[in-house]
């Protein structure tokens, strides 16, 4: 009698996680006053405790990584402060992390629409600093001629469906200049110079405005932190746009850009440092 054994050659970032790992929550709930999902539903699976229970259920093979489960994790703000309280030392930042990359493996969220959007705004607009500036251009020539404040009073914007009406009403105020036309390529060290420090001006900051995707205060003004958490923590729905709109900015990054933007970063402090030294030597030699 022959018999054969189908392997499964699909990865799973839950399942092949050390399941130590997986197995350190003790359910104790300490972590469930930090958690901002949590504090603002009240609802167990919007806990960390609770995530970390359905991740648990899908490393152990008892649940499929289904759209409600991809919802859960990217309901989750990703803040980490549930790890400040776990007397247990749960690392959530890594299960997050690869729960995440189970969703989107799944394809649980995928739709054409998701997938046309990505494309559009992520491949093609934010990608590409050049194509940003033109539609923050066109967007600034629209509001400063009026035509947003004709249409939004023209009772035009109700044929749309509600999510671009939603959207429209969070269109930002672009301001006259962006980082680059502000910001000096170099600024010279007001005293002898030590290291070269690059400052990333970015590219989605200069159209993104509070209360689009997140709030803005003062380094350091630990009031004005509080206010912004209790302002933003205010409204769950408006909580959610904002984490759709974090999330479809950030989704095109990658661990291997990170990676070639760190070497890169290295070698440049490397070949300064070598410079220094070299001068260093060559100043003693003059001086010997």
């Amino acid at each position: 009698m022959c018999g054969s054994i189908l392997m499964s050659t699909v990865h799973s970032h839950l399942k092949d996680l050390d399941y130590s790992v997986v197995q350190q929550c003790m359910h104790c709930g300490l972590c469930l006053p930090t958690c901002p999902t949590y504090d603002a539903t009240k609802l167990e699976r919007n806990s960390p405790r609770g995530r970390i229970a359905l991740m648990r259920a899908i490393a152990d093979d008892r649940l499929e990584p289904t759209k409600a489960f991809a919802d859960e994790m990217y309901f989750c703000l990703g803040c980490l402060a549930c790890m400040t309280a776990c007397p247990a030392g749960v690392n959530y930042a890594e299960l997050f992390e690869h729960a995440r990359a189970e969703a989107e493996q799944s394809g649980a969220l995928d739709s054409p629409r998701r997938s046309f959007i990505r494309s559009l705004t992520l491949s093609w607009l934010f990608m590409d600093l050049n194509r940003l500036q033109l539609v923050g251009r066109a967007l600034r020539l629209y509001q400063q001629l009026g035509l947003q404040t004709l249409i939004r009073r023209s009772g035009f914007l109700k044929l749309l469906p509600k999510r671009l009406r939603e959207l429209e009403a969070m269109t930002p105020t672009v301001q006259d200049q962006f980082s680059s036309e502000l910001i000096s390529p170099t600024t010279p060290a007001a005293g002898p110079g030590k290291y070269r420090v690059a400052v990333l001006t970015g590219c989605a900051q200069d159209l993104v405005r509070p209360f689009r995707n997140g709030l803005v205060f003062p380094a350091g003004d630990v009031p004005a932190l509080a206010s912004s958490l209790r302002e933003a923590f205010s409204d769950v729905d408006r909580l959610q746009k904002w984490g759709d709109h974090s999330r479809e900015i950030i989704k095109g990054y990658s661990y291997e850009q990170a990676t070639r933007g760190l070497r890169a970063a290295l070698r440049s402090v490397r070949a300064e440092n070598g410079k220094q030294k070299a001068e260093i030597v060559k100043d003693g030699e003059r001086r010997g």
